[in-house]
């Protein structure tokens, strides 16, 4: 657990304040200076309470920062978090969503379409709104992913967020979201939440066939797929290759909770594959009832259109299953005609799935 000592500067605010926009272009901070009244937005230097994932490093906080991390991934990849408070008005929730949406290259949304971005998170054990945004860093011209989180907590904006490579965000998407819950305010008597990587699957790379570690379930996989090292928060993590039909990944993770909410965790995985998303009352055209074990659960089956050819086209199979208190994602994700042709091999790998207290 970390402790924040009281900040020993405060930073001095003339006829505008300046409000940091973090992008990860050459590996600089690109400000963006909003012109605000002076007594509508000041920097709140008070003592907060968090645990901190693995693969996590704390660096100095400073200037608008009370909490700055690095987050390690393969090779020399890294991400950066940022807390930030502002008290009194930083803008609205849109408005900030849409200042980093353009820091990665897309376009405005408005209300009714942020509507649909937005997942179920906690703070301190209160509901707060989460976005997933995904696009191109225009700087570094590679793909880029935001985690951000905007809750208001007294007379303060608290902005909370996660910017770097799209697929070292996207895997530490789960510790993102138990950092927040772990997260407590400046003069708060909750009770603090401690960080535990065991409920995120983190740990040695599993056995590509059976499973023997206690709670954790056994899968028998096809001949084809190769097996992978495990990264972070991975159970299990395999390749399937093919010259004419093009490549797909299938990875296999547990998280506490509900992780948002199917709806949520939909939509997510359609902005990755650059599909619009869909509401409540329509899901049920991508998902479906599956057996998993002696429960049920969801199959969701998305693929997008690509006009550069088929083997261009992405596709994503994605078994959802509530489990002693987690969710369980086996997920497919890769070239459209080679999604299709292991989707048979993908569902007889769901039905070998067995948990520890299956019959």
């Amino acid at each position: 657990m970390k402790r924040m000592s009281k900040q020993s500067h405060c930073l001095q605010l003339a006829v505008t304040t300046v409000f940091l926009g973090l992008s990860q272009g050459c590996g600089k901070e690109e400000m963006h200076v909003y012109s605000v009244p002076k007594e509508t937005a000041q920097i709140v230097a008070s003592p907060s309470r968090w645990s901190l994932p693995s693969g996590w490093t704390e660096q100095q906080a400073g200037g608008m920062r009370i909490g700055s991390f690095l987050v390690h991934g393969d090779g020399n990849q890294t991400a950066d978090v940022s807390i930030i408070p502002l008290a009194g008005s930083a803008g609205t929730e849109l408005d900030n969503v849409n200042r980093w949406r353009g820091q990665i290259g897309l376009q405005p949304v408005d209300a009714d379409e942020y509507s649909n971005l937005k997942e179920a998170v906690k703070i301190e054990g209160k509901p707060a709104s989460l976005v997933d945004l995904a696009g191109v860093d225009p700087n570094s011209n590679q793909p880029t992913r935001i985690l951000g989180v905007i809750t208001r907590m007294g007379d303060s904006d608290w902005f909370f967020k996660m910017i770097g490579p799209d697929e070292l965000v996207a895997r530490e998407k789960p510790a993102f979201v138990q950092f927040l819950d772990s997260f407590t305010f400046p003069g708060s008597s909750a009770p603090h939440a401690p960080f535990s990587d065991a409920t995120l699957g983190r740990g040695p790379a599993q056995s590509p066939v059976q499973n023997a570690s206690p709670g954790l379930p056994d899968w028998d996989i096809p001949s084809s797929w190769k097996p992978q090292p495990a990264t972070s928060m991975l159970l299990g993590k395999f390749l399937v290759n093919d010259a004419d039909l093009g490549n797909a990944e299938v990875t296999i993770s547990a998280f506490p909770g509900d992780v948002g909410g199917l709806l949520a965790n939909v939509n997510r995985w359609r902005s990755q594959l650059g599909l619009p998303g869909v509401t409540a009352e329509n899901i049920a055209s991508v998902t479906s009832v599956i057996d998993v074990g002696d429960q049920k659960a969801t199959l969701v089956d998305m693929a997008n259109s690509n006009p550069s050819g088929p083997a261009a086209a992405q596709r994503i199979l994605v078994g959802v299953v509530p489990n002693g208190g987690k969710t369980w994602f086996f997920k497919i994700l890769g070239s459209d005609r080679i999604v299709d042709r292991e989707r048979p091999g993908f569902m007889k790998f769901l039905q070998s799935i067995r948990f520890p207290n299956d019959p």
